[in-house]
């Protein structure tokens, strides 16, 4: 019960931050989500797969905390967990940090590397 409720904790904390600033941005005119937006051919069809990917991943990444079907044994476990705390504070710093840029390219800021 105890990886089920961190599970749960920890996805809402990742996918509540993602939401969070996406809306806040919204509310400032930028668009985040932008996969398969003006693109044509090949290109749409890729990005339009990754995106459906994520909200695959997503889906069943909540299935499989609420249904608490994880087959690994316990050491594997606590090492995923820590790996998931790890991994959610890295991208909240990460949201943070890059206030209202989402581009991976910081020159664009006037920033040096």
């Amino acid at each position: 019960m105890g990886f089920q409720m961190t599970g749960a904790a920890l996805m809402l904390l990742f996918y509540g931050c993602y939401i969070v600033k996406m809306m806040a941005q919204r509310k400032k005119g930028i668009r985040t989500d932008q996969m398969g937006r003006g693109k044509t051919g090949a290109a749409r069809v890729i990005e339009l797969a990754v995106k459906a990917a994520a909200w695959g991943t997503a889906a069943a990444e909540a299935v499989s905390v609420l249904r608490n079907t994880s087959m690994f044994p316990l050491p594997a476990r606590i090492v995923g967990a820590f790996a998931a705390v790890l991994g959610t504070a890295v991208f909240i710093a990460s949201v943070v940090t890059m206030e209202d840029s989402w581009r991976a390219w910081p020159g664009r800021r006037g920033r040096p590397l």
